[in-house]
């Protein structure tokens, strides 16, 4: 996998998720190649699970004081191999998209490719998972996290198994009015990553579209950053729901990489932010580099 580093501080502005200006700066970090939250300038944080929590329909970041909102709308953006950044907001709601595809192309932008023989890559040495004790449609709803997979045997080298280091997301929605659907995506792809960056946060209830136009006109400046049913085709709207609960569902896997990336089968079974956040946290304490998952055959 190509990583990157930045070749230069990165500012992204816009309108926080009520309205008011926010700003984003990304910096490369100097100490470290993992991803850190800058609490002051001279105290940067490498981010952690222990950070997440979730709010309504949204996850949130805390360290000493500082707060970000909605940043699985940033951390989607780690599958594109950059490492060695730096995160700074002075409002703890920074600009808003309705999605990651604006913070992807600015740090694409500014990326210096680079070529790490040793990166990293991280898994799980057990599956995890959390369920939600109330079903949803009747079905049960969990986020689960499953180790690399072995390749086949074939592809053995010596006497050391040899492990997928793809992520494969597996998403199972089903919305009244919309029905199940499944889709499945495989990582690292930077068209695919492309496409689920693009997807805006699903507008739901639909009630919600009319209510949220009329405010538009007067001080809601995000009506365009929601995927409103009313404007797809019923086909449209599952392919950029699915897309978009792979995008929170990555932004919340980001806190797995430390300095390199996580490789897995995850599943989105009616799943939502609550879910991923404590999944994750699950995972952490079960965290292995690859290398640690190949043990020696017999």
């Amino acid at each position: 996998m190509k990583t990157a580093l930045l070749d230069q501080n990165v500012i992204l502005r816009g309108r926080g998720f009520f309205g008011r200006s926010g700003t984003l700066l990304f910096s490369p970090n100097p100490d470290s190649h993992e991803w850190t939250l800058c609490v002051t300038d001279d105290d940067r944080r490498p981010i952690r699970p222990a950070m997440a929590g979730t709010e309504s329909r949204r996850m949130v970041l805390r360290a000493e004081g500082v707060v970000l909102n909605v940043p699985e709308h940033i951390l989607a953006a780690r599958f594109a191999g950059i490492i060695g950044l730096s995160i700074g907001s002075a409002k703890p709601w920074p600009p808003y998209h309705g999605r990651a595809l604006e913070v992807l192309s600015a740090l694409n932008q500014a990326r210096k490719i680079n070529l790490f023989s040793n990166f990293p890559t991280y898994t799980v040495s057990e599956a995890v998972f959390f369920e939600y004790e109330k079903r949803r449609q009747g079905n049960r709803a969990f986020t689960s996290i499953a180790p690399a997979r072995p390749l086949p045997e074939s592809a053995t080298e010596g006497n050391r198994m040899k492990y997928d280091e793809r992520l494969t997301l597996k998403i199972v929605c089903n919305y009244p009015g919309l029905g199940e659907w499944e889709r499945i995506y495989t990582l690292p792809d930077d068209a695919v990553l492309a496409k689920i960056c693009s997807a805006h946060a699903p507008g739901w209830p639909p009630w919600l579209y009319y209510p949220s136009k009329m405010c538009s006109y007067v001080f809601w400046p995000h009506h365009r950053h929601i995927t409103w049913i009313q404007e797809h085709s019923l086909h449209e709207a599952r392919e950029l729901f699915a897309l978009h609960r792979a995008q929170d569902l990555l932004g919340a896997l980001a806190l797995l990489c430390r300095d390199g990336t996580f490789a897995g089968t995850v599943c989105s079974h009616y799943s939502g932010h609550k879910a991923d956040v404590i999944a994750v946290k699950r995972a952490d304490k079960h965290l292995v580099p690859l290398s640690h998952m190949q043990p020696a055959r017999r």
